[in-house]
């Protein structure tokens, strides 16, 4: 069953029923696209589209477009060994091990975005290097 939105935001005339616009809500039915549920007169009716007609109330500002959402951006699909491989043609390390001690962890593409500032600081990862890897993460993931 198709909810009802009732709209305010404009006049309707009915032909032959009024001449002139009469203030009301209507729902066009997207069920049917031919006809259009109207209150004319404080009745609900339903009516075919080629007998309404719409205008709308002044100052009426259509409603905006609903942003379409912005698609995630993320890791492609990695294991462990290609997370360190990717790692070490993108980022230069001081220290050479940080690829290698995430691999020895299971640090896969599904891993890598979740890792913490605290996290790196456990694996015993230097500063620079846990502040290249989230630099890393954010321009991937945006996060």
């Amino acid at each position: 069953s198709t909810q009802s939105t009732w709209d305010d935001s404009h006049f309707v005339t009915v032909a032959p029923r009024t001449s002139s616009p009469t203030e009301t809500c209507y729902f066009s039915n997207s069920s049917n696209p031919e006809y259009d549920e109207v209150v004319v007169f404080g009745y609900q009716q339903v009516l075919p589209r080629y007998l309404v007609k719409f205008t709308p109330k002044q100052g009426y500002q259509p409603p905006l477009p609903k942003p379409t959402p912005t698609p995630q951006k993320k890791f492609p699909l990695m294991n462990p060994k290609q997370v360190r491989e990717y790692l070490e043609k993108t980022i230069q390390f001081s220290s050479p091990d940080v690829p290698s001690i995430l691999e020895n962890e299971g640090v896969d593409s599904v891993v890598l975005p979740t890792l913490t500032e605290n996290d790196m600081k456990e694996l015993g990862i230097n500063f620079g290097d846990r502040r290249k890897i989230s630099k890393l993460i954010k321009d991937v993931c945006g996060e």
